[in-house]
């Protein structure tokens, strides 16, 4: 079982329990155990439904006290993903201050909004990777995240009603950025140019389902170099 796993993670350095109806009991057994480890997946696999993702009925379950000792023993992790777990503001702010070596942080369908986006935009650090897809961080959790991105390369804003100011705010501050998914967001024309203007380092872009129209596709062509 996952409590046996635990307790001879010596020598492991990735391991993925994601979806497997995983407790508080497993989570506490596992944060004292995983010294050595670089890579952990919490998560919960998600499955498309129309144009949104809904999270795996018989997932991981853990409540935000769990969450936080967690966050207090990150260690040598240099990926974590809680994709699709409630994590809670309390555990979004553990997370953030404790983001230790983390360089890829998945925060996916985590419903953490505008506070939560907030509070992790402030401690970024070396993260790299950023995936804080469908959490309703709407315009200010965009700008919070813009005013932030040090050293990322790849950020997944993707479903956060961000809009067209929402879509100037990220523009404004792409940077070194070479991934940037703003997919299902409302951005508009508008936001298409906006992003356009500013596609600095970019290699890859998402941005279906934004209503971009005609005009908005014409002005990414007009600068994609």
């Amino acid at each position: 079982d996952v409590i046996k796993i635990a307790e001879n993670l010596e020598h492991l350095t990735a391991l993925d329990l994601s979806a497997n109806k995983l407790s508080d009991v497993s989570l506490q057994t596992i944060c004292k155990h995983f010294r050595k480890l670089k890579m952990l997946d919490l998560g919960n696999e998600v499955e498309r439904s129309s144009l949104s993702w809904i999270v795996c009925s018989e997932g991981n379950h853990f409540s935000e006290t769990s969450m936080l000792m967690l966050a207090e023993h990150l260690g040598q992790l240099t990926a974590l993903d809680l994709s699709g777990i409630k994590v809670g503001i309390a555990g979004v702010q553990a997370l953030a201050v404790n983001l230790g070596q983390l360089t890829t942080l998945n925060l996916k369908l985590t419903k953490m909004k505008v506070t939560g986006a907030q509070v992790i935009a402030e401690h970024l650090g070396q993260l790299t990777t950023l995936e804080l897809g469908y959490n309703e961080v709407g315009e200010a959790g965009a700008r919070a995240i813009s005013e932030h991105l040090d050293q990322l390369t790849v950020l997944d804003l993707s479903n956060n009603n961000l809009g067209e100011a929402g879509a100037r705010a990220i523009s404004e501050h792409l940077g070194q950025l070479t991934a940037l998914d703003l997919s299902n967001n409302n951005l508009g024309e508008a936001g298409a140019q906006a992003i356009a203007e500013h596609l600095g380092e970019l290699t890859t872009l998402f941005l279906s389902n934004n209503n971009l129209g005609e005009d908005g596709v014409q002005a990414i062509a007009e600068h994609l170099g």
